[in-house]
């Protein structure tokens, strides 16, 4: 008998390494009783979403090198702000460039994001769920964003959501919802603080064409982000802050 117990605990073990909260879920509406197995599947997730850097292709970058673009107004006809600019089709030009040159910028951490993003690829419009402040003490805060992103991923696993962050945590567990939502006061810090599903039109502007190894990627914002309507993002060309 314990070698049967010891061989269907395995089976379980193992099982547990790829079964998702939401299949979870669909047993327990059957009747099963499974918070047990959420427990150790929503740590396992958790560990995973807190530790980026190893499960990512490795893609060290250097933010320091955008440190002399952050003060604002930028010169509307430098190399940088053509570069994040682009080039409209027809005649926006001029005021791509007006917004890139005045737009702060910002760092964002990735919460969660397409498999294929973490590695050298190029396939067009793959999305990223990003963490990000606006306000000046967190905006550049790469220790906060980091734990901050590390919080709301373990809260997609937790039975237990503050109030103020059960909308939020609703649109990360929706696998199909395109969201852009305020944090909670309970997890932001005083942060004015954002999460939003942003789609990554051009990979290959990213560093190596893949996200940073570290979770953490610079933006210029374009426009102010509003519930339910999303955020206006520039992307920085990689070559600009590759290590």
């Amino acid at each position: 008998m314990r070698l049967f117990g010891g061989s269907v605990a395995r089976q379980i073990d193992a099982w547990l390494q790829t079964v998702t909260i939401e299949e979870l879920e669909q047993m327990e509406k059957q009747g099963f009783d499974v918070q047990q197995w959420k427990s150790k599947v929503a740590a396992r997730l958790a560990d995973k979403a807190a530790k980026p850097v190893q499960k990512c292709f490795p893609n060290p970058v250097d933010l320091s090198k955008l440190d002399a673009f952050i003060p604002t107004p930028r010169d509307v006809n430098s190399d940088f702000v053509r570069a994040v600019a682009g080039k409209s089709l027809w005649f926006g030009n001029a005021k791509k460039r007006q917004k890139a040159a005045r737009g702060a910028l910002i760092y964002a951490a990735v919460v969660q994001a397409n498999s294929d993003l973490w590695r050298p690829g190029g396939e067009p419009f793959l999305p990223a769920v990003l963490l990000f402040a606006l306000d000046e003490a967190h905006k550049n805060n790469v220790p906060w964003l980091r734990e901050t992103a590390a919080e709301i991923a373990a809260l997609k696993m937790n039975d237990s959501v503050p109030p103020d962050c059960r909308q939020l945590i609703a649109s990360l567990r929706n696998h199909h919802s395109n969201f852009c939502r305020k944090v909670g006061d309970s997890i932001r810090k005083g942060a004015n603080a954002w999460c939003a599903v942003y789609t990554f039109e051009s990979p290959p502007l990213l560093p190596r064409k893949c996200l940073p190894s570290d979770g953490i990627v610079p933006f210029i914002l374009k426009d102010e982000p509003e519930e339910g309507l999303g955020v206006g993002l520039f992307d920085i060309p990689g070559y600009f802050y590759i290590a």
